[in-house]
């Protein structure tokens, strides 16, 4: 017999919504490779091509991705309350109705789910699945200059609930799990209870990355402070002013404008709008726009800032690694463990303009044997991010590993 997948995903409404399309569409392509039947509950408002290209149905009526309870703490807390309980009410009449399933997944949980899910658990554990995974992206605490950990005062309520899950978590019926390693430690010293990794599941249009006679360097990402992207153009600006000579070129995805640290808005550098060398790319429309933006470069540059991405994956690297493709990184983030176990690149110090320019020239001096480094490693990259990899390990609650474990 078949088994059956359930994907909770509200803030499932169209292609262009962030990395969600294509997370729970590489899902689903793992699910066909295993011959999994999979149905996928997105937000009320889901495009038709949601609809049409995952099969999914419109059934969540709200997202706690959209902003929608921001405000003053007393509105913040309402809204975790508020949200739970429409999606709990939402989730239940699903459930309510057909045979039920081996396992339901949650891939993006915030505080606003937990209590929806505990609920589900309780009252649908073992009658309409057999397996819950909740899967977090993002941690609770926060690292001081030091390195130390703290989980500050707001998070309380967080810990309470999950704790909650502990019954649940040790009968097997509930899989707690985090994108990355770091992430599932930081959840475990957050509230005691054990988390698999379970690595982004990517699938990726065949590119055959290219050998041009002069680097092109690429920055694939979102346009934010956390991404560093201020960093990034201050370190092309620099470079290229310290080798006019150069013929090295920069594609550099800008979808808008942002505020920096201090709140002052960092827009495109005037002086890289008018060098030949450097190309502002928009928003991809489509995945093959987007693998067709990826295929044009030697190498990736992503200073994303150690402070937002110490314990956090980036699914732009590990589209970089499963391509052969050597990268740019800050030292201390997940970026370089992920390099360490599969990948290849160069690291500078985090935040550290001129030696981010200092590791553009090493990368762009040495590129053949970083390439060839890179690809060499791809293979397990490729697995190790395997759509049915991930499908498998969603129905046995495992960590996802390579050779050197999970990170």
């Amino acid at each position: 017999m078949r088994k059956k997948l359930l994907i909770v995903e509200e803030a499932l409404k169209s292609p262009d919504n962030g990395h969600w399309f294509e997370y729970i569409k590489a899902i689903v392509a793992g699910c066909r490779e295993e011959n999994v039947d999979v149905t996928v509950a997105a937000h009320r408002d889901a495009s038709p091509a949601v609809i049409q290209e995952l099969g999914a149905r419109a059934l969540i009526p709200c997202s706690a991705w959209d902003g929608a309870y921001a405000g003053g703490a007393l509105k913040r807390y309402a809204g975790v309350f508020a949200h739970n309980f429409r999606l709990h009410r939402a989730v239940k009449e699903l459930l309510s109705t057909g045979d039920g399933y081996d396992c339901v997944l949650a891939p993006t949980i915030l505080v606003h789910h937990l209590f929806a899910w505990l609920w589900i658990a309780r009252r649908f554990g073992g009658k309409k699945f057999r397996r819950m995974t909740l899967l977090f992206l993002n941690a609770p605490g926060r690292y001081d200059a030091n390195g130390s950990l703290h989980f500050p005062r707001s998070t309380l309520l967080m810990k309470a609930i999950l704790r909650q899950f502990a019954p649940f978590v040790r009968s097997g019926l509930v899989t707690l799990a985090a994108e990355t390693r770091r992430t599932a430690e930081h959840l475990n010293k957050f509230c005691g209870l054990d988390f698999v990794t379970a690595a982004q599941a990517i699938a990726l249009p065949a590119i055959n990355p290219p050998s041009n006679a002069t680097p092109v360097f690429g920055s694939f990402g979102f346009a934010r402070h956390e991404q560093g992207s201020d960093l990034l153009q201050s370190a092309v600006r620099a470079f290229l002013a310290q080798h006019p000579e150069s013929n090295a070129r920069f594609l550099i995805r800008w979808t808008r404008d942002f505020a920096g640290a201090d709140g002052a808005m960092i827009r495109r550098d005037p002086v890289l709008l008018k060098d030949p060398r450097v190309e502002y790319l928009g928003s991809a429309n489509s995945t093959d726009e987007y693998a067709g933006q990826f295929a044009r470069a030697d190498a990736l540059v992503l200073p994303y800032r150690l402070t937002s991405y110490r314990d956090r994956g980036s699914r732009v690297a590990a589209e970089a690694a499963m391509l052969g493709v050597p990268m740019i990184y800050a030292r201390g983030t997940w970026i370089e463990e992920l390099v360490t176990h599969c990948g290849a690149g160069v690291g500078f110090r985090d935040e550290d303009v001129g030696d981010l320019v200092r590791a553009i020239g090493e990368l762009a001096a040495n590129m053949d044997q970083h390439r060839a480094d890179a690809r060499m490693r791809a293979a397990g990259a490729r697995d190790y991010f395997s759509p049915r990899q991930f499908v498998r390990r969603l129905f046995d609650g495992t960590s996802a590993h390579c050779d050197g474990g999970s990170f």
